[in-house]
């Protein structure tokens, strides 16, 4: 069976298949299966950071923004790894979803603000 390369999204996918078409059907299989993947680990992740009161959320939210912060400034100067970036999505979705979360990551957005200045 020959072997095709398949670009999909910024990613190469190598498919032993018996013509381009199944190829690339089999490539677009592959690539939803791990975005799909991707989200689920994000969803359960989003899920734990939920748990517990609001002060724990709170506090959650906190490190959830410094950790963004840190990563948005390493990201100007080089390339965020997968993990990397999935640890940035999850605590936008957690900022974003959770009220007390969201209340604590707002005092340390505000606090780095005014640290500096």
């Amino acid at each position: 069976m020959p072997t095709f390369d398949v670009d999909i999204a910024d990613k190469t996918y190598e498919v032993d298949a018996p013509d381009e078409r199944t190829a690339w059907a089999w490539a677009n299989k592959s690539h939803q299966d791990e975005q799909n993947k991707g989200k689920k680990a994000v969803d359960e992740e989003v899920a734990f950071m939920r748990q517990g009161s609001a002060l724990k959320r709170g506090a959650r939210g906190a490190g959830a923004s410094l950790q963004n912060l840190g990563y948005g400034l390493k990201g100007i100067v080089s390339d965020l790894t997968p993990e990397q970036q999935q640890t940035v999505d999850v605590n936008k979705r957690f900022l974003d979803e959770d009220k007390a979360g969201f209340v604590g990551g707002l005092a340390t957005d505000v606090a780095s603000f005014a640290v500096p200045g």
